[in-house]
């Protein structure tokens, strides 16, 4: 498994050097990479949330907008990253300007330890985040003002049937999307509960990254065979000579 934007995973899928990408699709001209045929499969909507650490000074606050965020830390994807520019373009349509004073990161531990040490703002997919929310290491605030952060699925090469393991995979990701509630994540009130009436830490936390790149099956996956397993077990390291 590796992570990382899709303008390095997709590529990588279109030249066979991966099987299959799971995460934010992209938009419908990239239904060809290279040349080559990919098909996008969607399994939910995912929401964008606003977060902070804790004890963040705007913790509570009944309602937050986009000129108030503006003189705050923020910590940003890559200028390259689909949701930069969903971001960037939020703050034009308000009306205000981009925060100057900013960090670009696009690893899930270091945003959370920025966030926890520092006054810093960040927004994350709701599936990403709900689990330090739970905990009470991240608070949510309240704004709509970013929207959904896009359709979560799967993409494969349209030319090449997959393989078993990532045929259990599918089937794996398939099960989570179905057992989602069937309202998306509403955006946070100030008592920490969702409009629907329920906690929001009563949802379940599903995983989710800007896109995961797998060519060896999930732990747990029952493959159909032992040779199926072989063929993705990672290479041993060849032992190191004594000195």
């Amino acid at each position: 498994v590796r992570e990382g934007p899709s303008a390095q995973l997709l590529p990588a899928l279109a030249t066979g050097d991966v099987d299959i990408v799971v995460g934010r699709l992209p938009g419908a001209d990239m239904a060809s990479i290279s040349g080559v045929a990919v098909d996008h499969h969607q399994l939910y909507r995912e929401d964008l949330c606003l977060v902070a650490g804790a004890r963040h000074p705007l913790a509570g606050a009944a309602r937050v907008t986009l000129a108030e965020l503006a003189d705050h830390i923020w910590i940003l994807p890559a200028p390259t990253s689909p949701l930069r520019a969903s971001i960037e373009r939020s703050f034009f349509d308000a009306g205000v300007r981009l925060p100057t004073r900013h960090v670009e990161s696009l690893s899930l531990l270091t945003n959370i330890g920025i966030l926890m040490h520092s006054d810093a703002l960040a927004l994350m997919p709701y599936d990403a985040a709900a689990q330090f929310l739970a905990m009470g290491v991240l608070t949510r605030l309240p704004t709509d003002a970013f929207g959904a952060f896009g359709d979560v699925g799967y993409s494969i090469r349209a030319d090449r049937p997959l393989t078993p393991a990532c045929l259990r995979l599918v089937d794996y990701l398939t099960q989570i999307a179905a057992q989602r509630p069937a309202s998306a994540w509403a955006p946070a009130t100030a008592s920490g509960i969702s409009r629907s009436g329920k906690p929001r830490d009563r949802y379940p936390a599903y995983p989710t990254a800007q896109f995961l790149l797998c060519r060896a099956p999930l732990p747990r996956l029952d493959l159909p065979s032992a040779k199926s397993a072989r063929a993705f077990r990672r290479p041993s390291c060849p032992p190191m000579a004594r000195p």
